[in-house]
């Protein structure tokens, strides 16, 4: 018989992974580089299939790499860095909020206004 991997949080994960989902599906397709079109559907299975953090933090950083440079509001570029290094440095008892955390400060870095022209 199979074991069953265990995801983390049980519910919180569950809404953390739907946020992703709802953030990126927010995103006009102006606002990404041409490469994501066939990546998407992958990003988007590999989110709905994972069973940890480290998964969804992975993808949120893949998603903000196919944002194009002129999605963000100037103040993006210098923080870039700094949000991406947080993520990989995260502990297990604050993944949930740190995600979304890190989700909520993407959603800030992007010129909406611009990217919905």
């Amino acid at each position: 018989m199979m074991q069953a991997i265990p995801n983390q949080g049980g519910e919180q994960f569950m809404s953390a992974k739907s946020t992703l989902l709802e953030f990126e599906e927010r995103i006009p397709w102006s606002a990404v580089k041409k490469k994501w079109t066939p990546k998407r559907q992958s990003w988007v299975n590999s989110v709905q299939s994972a069973t940890n953090y480290a998964v969804l933090f992975k993808r949120l950083v893949m998603l903000e790499s196919a944002l194009k440079l002129e999605s963000f509001q100037p103040p993006w570029a210098p923080q870039r860095e700094e949000w991406k290094a947080r993520l990989q440095d995260v502990s297990s008892k604050s993944e949930g909020p740190t995600l979304l955390a890190a989700i909520d400060q993407l959603d800030n870095g992007i010129n909406w206004e611009r990217v919905r022209e």
